[in-house]
């Protein structure tokens, strides 16, 4: 029983991210665990993907660093309000990181 509930809370922690854009830096950061979070300069970026697929599957991000051929983990951005999906990908262009947008993130 108690293996099951930790394994509900850290399911769902994952889904927990917000995003803040800072003059120099993106800064993906969980919203239950503080200490979780991804800063990428915006130098560093190839690409951002926005996607959001169906009802039922949350909106998300993935990052992509300039020579890096890794995983790239998928940022679910579930603290982000669906109002400013639109605003997030604006201020990502006006700061010269190419965003591309799958599955209706926003209408372009």
């Amino acid at each position: 029983m108690m293996m099951g509930v930790v394994i509900m809370y850290l399911t769902i922690s994952t889904h927990c991210f917000g995003v803040l854009l800072t003059n120099n830096e993106l800064i993906l950061q969980n919203g239950i665990w503080p200490f979780w979070r991804k800063k990428v300069a915006y130098a560093s970026l190839e690409k951002v993907i926005c996607w959001l697929g169906k009802e039922i599957v949350n909106p998300g991000v993935v990052v992509y660093k300039k020579g890096y051929k890794g995983f790239h983990w998928h940022y679910v951005i579930y603290q982000v309000d669906k109002k400013d999906y639109a605003a997030l990908v604006e201020a990502l262009r006006a700061r010269g990181v190419t965003v591309e947008i799958k599955g209706g993130f926003v209408k372009e």
